[in-house]
């Protein structure tokens, strides 16, 4: 949709702008005048600049899905933005009741952050690489971040490994490109077929967060292994695979300050323009060109230039091969066809800017055959950044996505996240909110990956914690309190509203989880009392009496009152035996008058704890619990018995201890005094 246009009468007005910026900026290279040709030539690159301003939020929403390559800057009330833009595009957005005039700050803001940025020195031969886009410290670079993946594989050897999926543009043609790798995140010493979720990023060269978040992702779930129970359950029964950076040819010429989107292919354009490449988000080959011209571009200089065939480009078929590797194909090969509800996987495309959240279908205003899930869990993914959940069309449709090969060739859920507002985003915004209000949904896409068309309409449980804290350290024997919160209304719900239930049922497993068979639920109470609103409180008490020393997990669940369980959530309960047991020890007597015999086993003694337990058996068909029981025998019994009393301890270990007792008349000779007792004692 984006063509390169020449400036003409514009070329003037940014020439004037660019003489005023160096006078402002004071370069003190001699070379100035070449920084200078340099700008003044990517500004007429990026093509003809516009202030559009949109007669309402959801028709500027819509704009910056459909004309998201044109975009250059977005105003903080989102109804703003400076875009570059062809005859016919301006033409079009005024179609619609856009406002559109020629901008003139732009440049110079560009200008700026240009001049400065040229006139960082690169790296000597033997010197160390800048660890940082300049003026950007908070991002690393391509290079840092493929040495941070290799240092967590290297330190995470049982949990992660960084995998070569394919090969760059630049690669492919001995250019000094780069492997497309894949770090996969799973602990090997669990076996079995996991689900699987697959996340891309920095597709689009110049968005700069994408692929720093996602390298944070990866690094928060592999730090916190073994002391987070819910990474580390994620990591023991999911496997989560990431690509930091599906265009590092692009990314490289991005952190030198250009507004680079495409790859860095030199057969379109040409080999020296700012636009040269294809745009990878155009490539895929499932919707590949479906709407005619209108949803992607056949000019080659276009920002949106799709390529000459699907899937043209190594970095797009580098990713629909490792896709097809990881998801079985689940769906038919009609837009109409849905994917069954108990599919697995999941496939994330992070990207920047416009504060969205969008899902399939792109290339039609059509819902989606799975629309109503896909909703759900989009609204569930929106909830912890705010952002708008969408259907991923604008004003037009686009095509050859990213969800060409997930979702519409294979039917797993694809999602896209627009993150900040922003391409080159200030790193106090990424720091403070980008990564914060990120890292938690990415975390929650990772719980789900089991049923992602299912869980989501589910109530999910956080806050597990025992006696007060998430990891907690205990006795065994110990009696240990267990709470959490289950919740069926945690979405965003800006762009309408999902529907909640009733929490109606909580569980908790001991290191096992309900898919797996044989695991044993323990049921739940509602705090409360009732299991009577969209929000409870969940409390049960876990009896450790059996469990072994060490840590162990505690799974906890819910379920709403239309049947769906929702995502569950996790803590440590870790158990200690201070010292060895101490067996107890069972001491008695017993006194008999006439027929009834009085027993005494309180000189039993645990020298480590107490006696919780006192079991009598007196004759065969008797036996009695308490610490001093009696019975009176009949005439009938007469005779020689050998009762014993068995303790037992609050560790669970038994003594027993058997004597002999004889019932004879009175004034016999077994019974002369007519008075029977004794004690017994080791």
């Amino acid at each position: 949709m984006h063509h390169k246009t020449k400036l003409k009468g514009f070329t003037a007005l940014a020439t004037g702008l660019l003489s005023a910026t160096f006078l402002m900026a004071s370069p003190t290279f001699a070379d100035e005048d070449k920084f200078g040709q340099t700008i003044e030539g990517e500004l007429q690159d990026l093509g003809t600049m516009y202030k559009v301003v949109a007669p309402n939020k959801e028709l500027s929403r819509k704009a910056m899905v459909t004309f998201h390559s044109n975009l250059l800057e977005t105003s903080d009330n989102k109804l703003e933005h400076v875009m570059t833009l062809t005859p016919e595009e301006v033409k079009s957005l005024k179609s619609f009741g856009f406002n559109v005039a020629l901008d003139s700050v732009w440049a110079i803001k560009y200008t700026k952050q240009r001049m400065k940025q040229l006139q960082v020195k690169p790296a000597a031969p033997g010197e160390i690489a800048p660890k940082s886009i300049p003026g950007f410290a908070c991002y690393p670079t391509v290079e840092e971040t493929y040495a941070s993946a290799d240092t967590l594989a290297a330190n995470y050897p049982s949990l992660a490994t960084y995998i070569d999926i394919g090969n760059s543009w630049k690669k492919t043609t001995s250019l000094n490109g780069y492997d497309l790798k894949v770090l996969k995140i799973t602990n090997q010493a669990v076996t079995g077929d996991k689900p699987k979720m697959f996340i891309h990023s920095a597709m689009h060269a110049r968005e700069y967060t994408t692929a720093t978040l996602t390298l944070e992702f990866a690094t928060q779930l592999l730090n916190n292994y073994g002391t987070d129970a819910d990474a580390t359950w994620i990591i023991d029964n999911h496997e989560v695979h990431i690509l930091f950076h599906m265009n590092p040819d692009g990314r490289k010429q991005a952190e030198t300050g250009l507004y680079w989107r495409k790859n860095t292919n030199e057969n379109y354009c040409s080999p020296t323009s700012s636009n040269r490449g294809a745009d990878l988000n155009r490539n895929f080959t499932h919707s590949w060109n479906v709407t005619g011209g209108g949803g992607s571009s056949g000019n080659v200089c276009s920002a949106v230039y799709r390529g000459p065939i699907p899937a043209s480009e190594p970095e797009t078929m580098a990713v629909e091969n490792y896709v097809r590797t990881l998801f079985p194909d689940r769906r038919g090969p009609n837009d109409s066809d849905a994917a069954p509800t108990d599919t697995q996987g999941l496939h994330l495309d992070i990207h920047s800017y416009s504060e969205l959240m969008l899902w399939p279908w792109g290339h039609t205003n059509s819902v989606a055959p799975n629309g109503t899930a896909l909703q759900t869990l989009g609204r569930k993914l929106a909830y912890w950044n705010g952002y708008e959940p969408i259907q991923s069309v604008g004003l037009y449709p686009t095509d050859g996505t990213s969800d060409s090969v997930s979702y519409g060739e294979l039917g797993v859920p694809n999602y896209t996240y627009e993150l900040g507002t922003a391409f080159f985003q200030d790193c106090n915004t990424y720091e403070n909110t980008i990564k914060p209000d990120n890292l938690p949904s990415l975390e929650y896409a990772a719980k789900i990956i089991r049923a992602p068309y299912l869980t989501p309409a589910g109530p999910e449980v956080y806050g597990v914690d025992m006696d007060g804290a998430e990891n907690q350290d205990a006795d065994v024997g110990d009696m240990v309190a267990l709470s959490a919160t289950a919740n069926d209304a945690r979405y965003e719900n800006q762009n309408g509203t999902e529907p909640s239930q009733n929490v109606t049922e909580a569980e908790y497993y001991i290191d096992s989880y309900p898919w797996q068979s044989g695991a044993t639920a323990y049921a739940m109470s509602a705090s409360d009392g009732n299991f009577n609103s969209n929000s409870e409180g969940v409390s049960a008490t876990i009896d450790t009496t059996g469990l072994s020393e060490g840590q162990h997990m505690i799974y906890v669940r819910a379920k709403d009152a239309t049947g769906q369980w929702g995502a569950g959530s996790a803590g440590f309960l870790t158990l200690t035996n201070t010292a060895p047991n101490v067996p107890p020890v069972a001491r008695w007597w017993y006194r008999c008058e006439d027929l009834t015999c009085l027993f005494a086993g309180g000189r039993s003694e645990d020298v480590d704890g107490y006696i919780d337990r006192y079991y009598w058996w007196m004759k065969p068909g008797t036996s009695i619990w308490g610490a001093a029981p009696s019975i009176t025998y009949t005439y009938d019994d007469y005779g020689v018995y050998k009762p014993f009393l068995t303790v037992r301890d609050d560790d669970g270990d038994n003594n027993r201890k058997r004597r002999k007792l004889t019932l004879a008349p009175p004034g016999s000779a077994a019974n002369p005094t007519g008075v029977i007792e004794g004690y017994f004692e080791e």
